[in-house]
């Protein structure tokens, strides 16, 4: 299942393990538009020489661009990987934004629209990808409801 921390209180591990899918996931992210390098801010690296980004469909993020919100605004999927000097991944978070459901780094209508299709099919959350079940369990209850949807509505239509 992976280990989950919240945004606001990151945590530095010292092992890594890609294939019990140990990948750790910043939850809590309310906010969107966020550069990488804001979020990038919220951790302690010596260097970010080794570090590699990847949007939500596993392109890489060019260092060029980590400081472009209009683009690159951080979303639910991207992945934030430290690679060592023979370029073997040694950790890695994936990004969850609250709402963020179509991963485009925004949470508007859209993305109400499309969490409330999957309550009303009762499509259970664990049929989904972990950064996405963070994303869409709006109020963090471990279940997709209705209440996470009015939550998320109410939080887009008063801005």
């Amino acid at each position: 299942n992976g280990r989950i921390y919240n945004f606001t209180y990151p945590t530095t591990r010292t092992e890594y393990n890609p294939d019990d899918e140990a990948y750790v996931y910043i939850t809590g992210i309310g906010k969107t538009g966020l550069t990488v390098d804001e979020v990038l801010e919220q951790f302690s690296f010596p260097s970010k020489d080794n570090i590699k980004v990847y949007d939500s469909k596993g392109a890489e993020v060019a260092k060029s661009n980590w400081s472009n919100s209009r683009r690159y605004a951080v979303s639910s999927g991207y992945s934030i990987k430290l690679v060592g000097n023979n370029g073997v991944v040694t950790d890695s978070v994936t990004i969850c934004v609250l709402g963020d459901y179509n991963c485009d780094g925004t949470v508007t209508q859209m993305d109400v629209n499309q969490i409330y299709a999957l309550v009303k099919n009762k499509t259970s959350i664990d049929t989904l990808p972990m950064y996405l079940q963070f994303a869409v369990d709006y109020n963090r209850d471990g279940s997709l409801t209705q209440m996470d949807v009015n939550q998320l509505y109410a939080k887009v239509k008063n801005g």
